[in-house]
């Protein structure tokens, strides 16, 4: 589990200013209570929140959905992985809450 973590690492989408233009900074609530923060620009994708999610030492490989809290969206790495953050009203600040699908 440890190398595909690091091997996901090494593959992830640089990370923006926070600052930067078009910055959209992303915060995973995580099963432990955890919450754990990156900033992506709001043309990267969902898939890349995902990404970043599975790098997690919190996260144990199981398939998880990510769900705003308002307006209730549920995001899934399948359907709406090629959705851009900013189509997925998710720029400039967003608050995800992983949630267990199995």
């Amino acid at each position: 589990m440890a190398r595909r973590r690091e091997a996901k690492a090494r593959t992830l989408v640089a990370e923006v200013a926070a600052d930067a233009d078009g910055a959209c900074v992303v915060a995973v609530k995580l099963p432990n209570g955890t919450r754990r923060e990156r900033a992506f620009s709001s043309s990267h994708a969902v898939s890349d929140v995902f990404d970043f999610v599975d790098t997690l030492e919190e996260v144990d490989g199981m398939e998880y959905s990510l769900v705003s809290n308002y307006p209730r969206r549920v995001f899934q790495r399948a359907a709406d992985g090629g959705v851009t953050l900013l189509d997925g009203g998710l720029h400039p600040r967003a608050m995800l809450m992983y949630r267990s699908d199995d």
